[in-house]
């Protein structure tokens, strides 16, 4: 008797009833089945040996052999469900979508699906994965595939050159990324890459948030920008540097705001050098200096308090302009006047603005006030004075400033005679022009050097408008001459 066998040549034939309507053989032909269906046919198809069991009635319930039970359930109208092949290989399958297959083994028991070379394919977008424990060996996951894990640690990879996407969700434990040199923890401290590995973010729509404090930022470029909502953001604690010693900072904005809140709150050049302080303290001082430049030496050289008024340590003076060394006095004119004309009251009906002269055109006029200013380092006008630091002409011939005292040119001729170096000067005939004064009279200043070698770049000397006549002797006796302090 052969059952199965490599050389089936003997079978097992039962003849006659082993049910209630069927034979066990006919013609070759296995049959188990209470509709008496064919469930094995002997074609030249069948060429391995196995058993094919199914039901479409209330057939076979089980089947008993030792200690293990086959349970075969009724399929109804379907195709078999269970096939064991000869070779310990075995198929099973179902046409109902709604049936389950549920694959159990014992607790110590190992389930393997696949040789050494297999693999599980999934074709399917609805399939899922899911462990509540630990799952290991995983690999060629691709095409949006997702793996969920509650609880547990999962280890993704433990390569170098690992990249993954996370889009939403939270992790409450310890989430590892690559080796010990390239992690990611979640639970912590967030590190990505090592010293020599950086983060790259390939997109226009990536932002980075913090609700506490982020430190240790470096090489934001291309138009990166740190936001942060709420009051009191500090970003930095200790002492920032911007560029390097050969860099400048330029803050560039039409709405750009400083605001200071303490005393010495903005330093400029603090190399012990030149320092530019905003000193905003005006809340204890009445009188506080809001802006202070001081010297190497820490002495204040410039200050200006709240009120705008201003203390100079030192000289001002005007740089390349020989002649802006005199203090004048804006006048009005109804003719133009020219810078060294010499200048009196105007006394005719139409200068009714006070203040308003003329220029000087009668020998020794006693209403001359002085000589039109070239270029005036202060001019005072009615309330205003204006310093000029940089030498540059402040010339308005309706407006003429009048020195008042210092040095300026002066237009002179010879007809008075021969002008040498400490002459007086006074007006002449001819209009705005001065000479040299013989008699007793009034005098716009004294010459500080001679007609024989005029040069007209050079200036005369100018006393003040209060004190600018020659005492009443007749010019011939130096010594009754007052000490004016005409330089």
């Amino acid at each position: 008797i052969g059952i199965g066998t490599i050389t089936p040549a003997s079978k097992l034939d039962v003849v006659g009833s082993v049910g209630a309507t069927d034979g066990f053989s006919v013609d070759g032909q296995l049959i188990i089945s209470a509709d008496g269906s064919q469930l094995l046919p002997n074609t030249a198809s069948v060429t391995t040996a196995f058993a094919h069991v199914n039901t479409s009635g209330g057939g076979i319930d089980a089947l008993n052999s030792g200690d293990w039970d086959l349970l075969v359930y009724e399929t109804q109208t379907y195709m078999p469900a269970l096939m064991l092949g000869y070779n310990g290989t075995a198929s099973i399958s179902s046409y109902d979508t709604d049936e389950a297959l549920s694959i159990f083994t014992n607790g110590t028991g190992t389930m393997n699906l696949g040789g050494g070379s297999g693999t599980i394919y999934v074709n399917s977008s609805d399939w899922d994965i899911s462990t509540t424990g630990v799952m290991t060996g995983i690999s060629g996951i691709t095409n949006n595939a997702a793996i969920t894990s509650t609880g547990g640690i999962v280890s993704l990879n433990a390569s170098s050159n690992f990249a993954t996407n996370i889009n939403t969700g939270t992790s409450t434990g310890t989430v590892t990324i690559g080796n010990t040199l390239n992690a990611v923890t979640l639970a912590g401290i967030l590190t990505l890459g090592n010293g020599l590995d950086t983060i790259a973010v390939s997109s226009s729509d990536w932002d980075i948030s913090t609700t506490g404090v982020m430190t240790g930022i470096s090489g934001i470029t291309t138009n990166g920008a740190y936001t942060q909502s709420g009051t009191g953001v500090n970003l930095f604690t200790g002492q920032v540097n911007i560029g390097n010693s050969s860099n400048w900072i330029k803050l560039v904005g039409a709405n750009l705001d400083l605001t200071l809140q303490s005393v010495n709150d903005l330093w400029l050049n603090g190399n012990n050098n030149v320092i530019a302080e905003l000193d905003d303290n005006q809340a204890t001082s009445a009188n506080a200096s809001f802006f202070i430049v001081r010297n190497g030496s820490n002495t204040n050289v410039f200050t200006v308090d709240e009120s705008g008024n201003g203390v100079l340590n030192g000289t001002c003076a005007s740089a390349g302009a020989d002649c802006a060394v005199d203090l004048a006095e804006r006048h009005y004119s109804l003719l133009p006047a020219k810078p060294g004309f010499i200048m009196s009251v105007d006394n005719s009906p139409a200068a009714n603005q006070v203040g308003t002269v003329r220029a000087a055109s009668h020998p020794n006029d006693p209403t001359v006030i002085g000589v039109v200013s070239t270029n005036p380092a202060i001019t005072i006008f009615g309330s205003q004075v204006s310093i000029n630091p940089g030498g540059t002409p402040q010339i308005d011939p309706y407006e003429p400033a009048i020195a008042l005292s210092g040095r300026v040119p002066v237009v002179v001729t010879s007809k008075g005679g021969t002008i040498y170096k400490g002459d007086p000067i006074s007006s002449s005939s001819i209009q705005g022009t001065g000479m040299k004064s013989v008699k007793a009279g009034t005098i716009v200043g004294k010459a500080l050097e001679s007609t024989e070698n005029w040069n007209s770049a050079n200036c005369p000397n100018v006393s003040s408008i209060a004190d600018i006549t020659w005492p009443a002797d007749g010019g011939t006796n130096p010594n009754s001459r007052k000490n004016h302090d005409f330089c």
